[in-house]
């Protein structure tokens, strides 16, 4: 079972990765006005568990999916890991534009440091792209997370 989570964790990656090659560049000052605060705030409340705070900014599909069970079963394996966040360790790498069935996206991808891992760990939030900038999804990805 651990293993088929960390497969699809992969593949949910790569997939990204693909959709990011084919977006268009954006505005990164605008896009990191609300990115940088709300993707920390989500890598804070990943290190405390905290679902509440952790789910404050998604949209009602991620709330859908993501219940607080699920929340710690997926931050456990990955911090089994990586270990925890380091705090304002993140830095903006870049942002795109994409769309997926008529659904408008930003991805944005930052680089950041976690306690058990001697790498930088890819973070890739991806944000409705409307006013709202809800977040859509969190994805983690390290040398250590493709290990088998």
């Amino acid at each position: 079972m651990l293993w088929r989570k960390i497969a699809l964790l992969v593949l949910g990656v790569i997939m990204l990765c693909s959709l990011a090659a084919c977006g268009n560049k954006v505005d990164s000052k605008a896009v990191r006005e609300y990115a940088d605060e709300i993707t920390e705030k989500m890598l804070l409340a990943y290190n405390e568990d905290n679902y509440e705070q952790y789910i404050a900014h998604t949209d009602s599909q991620f709330k859908a999916v993501v219940s607080e069970d699920k929340m710690k079963e997926g931050n456990e394996m990955i911090r089994g890991k990586i270990g925890d966040y380091v705090p304002g360790s993140k830095k903006f790498k870049d942002a795109v534009k994409t769309s997926q069935k008529e659904q408008k996206y930003l991805v944005v991808r930052y680089n950041a440091k976690f306690t058990d891992e001697s790498d930088d760990v890819l973070v890739t939030m991806i944000f409705d792209d409307n006013e709202a900038h809800e977040v859509g999804g969190i994805f983690f990805n390290s040398p250590k997370l493709r290990e088998q």
